[in-house]
């Protein structure tokens, strides 16, 4: 484990909720003026599509609109440290009371009379100072009681060791964290997504060169046309 994860490092990070179908997470990193945000806007066909959104599971107030809780002065940690059960438990952002890191839980659901299919991916839309080498994204999806954990990862530009660590998916690209999609949205069927983003402290690449540092991620929904279903 590298000294600057041993150092403790801070930064900063936030979300904020609007709609469904795109999710920005920016983070300011290591004593930056302002927190990120998590953002979601309806994407026109979803909507006609009656798919919306909550960040509780009953729904009683599906909405368009929601803001997360920032979280400040975060420190780099690593993945055994995630309280990744309780934050799944939680509805919205989850605050965990040892250390501080980016999970948040919302749900999506087909209010519509038809199945739908949906596609969804994670870019970079802003980076400063390299933190993109130094992040890992993680997103949790459980659709009728299955479970699906993928981890994210630049890829190393050196070589690293890496302690009770899933294995991790790398980048598509430089600014193409993941995609994915879901095939056959059922009516009244709920998907249900915990994502989590730190920095993570056994990278190398978490060094003081990036204090300061920066980045914006973008989560995108969109659905997914009947001449495009097989598409990879």
């Amino acid at each position: 484990m590298n000294a600057f994860f041993k150092n403790k490092k801070f930064l900063q990070m936030g979300i904020t909720v609007f709609g469904i179908a795109l999710v920005i997470i920016a983070v300011l990193t290591f004593y930056g003026s302002n927190v990120g945000n998590f953002v979601m806007s309806i994407d026109p066909d979803l909507k006609e599509k009656q798919i919306y959104m909550s960040q509780t599971k009953d729904f009683i107030n599906p909405s368009s609109l929601i803001q997360a809780d920032a979280v400040y002065d975060a420190r780099d940690i690593t993945y055994t440290m995630l309280n990744i059960e309780e934050a799944k438990k939680a509805e919205g952002s989850y605050n965990d009371p040892n250390f501080k890191y980016l999970a948040y839980t919302f749900y999506v659901k087909n209010f519509g009379s038809q199945s739908t299919d949906l596609r969804y991916y994670v870019q970079i839309t802003s980076v400063k100072k390299n933190v993109d080498k130094a992040i890992r994204f993680m997103v949790i999806t459980e659709i009728d009681g299955v479970s699906r954990e993928m981890l994210f990862m630049a890829k190393d530009d050196k070589e690293a060791q890496y302690e009770d660590i899933p294995d991790c998916l790398e980048f598509v690209n430089e600014r193409l964290i993941m995609r994915d999609k879901i095939y056959g949205f059922f009516p009244d069927q709920v998907i249900k997504y915990t994502v989590f983003m730190w920095l993570e402290g056994q990278d190398p690449d978490t060094t003081s060169d990036i204090l300061g540092g920066q980045i914006k991620i973008q989560m995108k929904f969109s659905a997914i046309d009947s001449g495009e279903k097989d598409e990879k």
